[in-house]
């Protein structure tokens, strides 16, 4: 008696077929909302990322110190290659190169909040995200922009 409780308690795979089949719109409908969401949530959620810079400091073949065959000098080329890692962590530290620097970059580029247009409607922003998205491989370069705006188009 147990083993045929146990039998009717598994369904067959007609059944689970004949049911997949028969709910498939709101399989798809729940399918397509939770997709839709995520795509959503992704375009709409700013990138963002994390960098490292290291110094590396090659020297080249003049601050390098060879002793001469037969000569009883010592290698001195730690205090040779800590001096120059001190000369070009002073050109890094310089006013010079820091104003060079940001007047290469514009303030717009250093602080974008600052300088970032008023922000959109909720709505807006989703259309274009999505369209930025789904749309990006037929954009046209921003250096073309100005030349694509003045070329005629014609519709066939």
């Amino acid at each position: 008696m147990s083993t045929e409780t146990a039998q009717e308690a598994a369904p067959s795979l007609r059944e689970l077929l004949y049911h997949a089949h028969h709910h498939r719109r709101p399989a798809l409908i729940a399918g397509g909302a939770v997709l839709s969401l995520a795509l959503l949530v992704a375009a709409l959620l700013p990138p963002s990322y994390r960098a490292a810079a290291t110094l590396a400091v090659l020297p080249s073949p003049e601050f390098t110190v060879r002793a001469a065959a037969g000569s009883h000098e010592l290698n001195a080329s730690a205090l040779v290659m800590d001096q120059i890692m001190k000369a070009e962590s002073e050109i890094l530290d310089s006013a010079d190169l820091h104003r060079a620097t940001i007047d290469k970059l514009g303030p717009a580029t250093l602080y974008p909040d600052v300088f970032a247009p008023p922000p959109r409607s909720l709505a807006r922003r989703v259309v274009h995200a999505l369209a930025a998205t789904l749309l990006s491989p037929w954009r046209v370069p921003p250096a073309d922009e100005a030349a694509a705006a003045r070329r005629p188009v014609h519709f066939a």
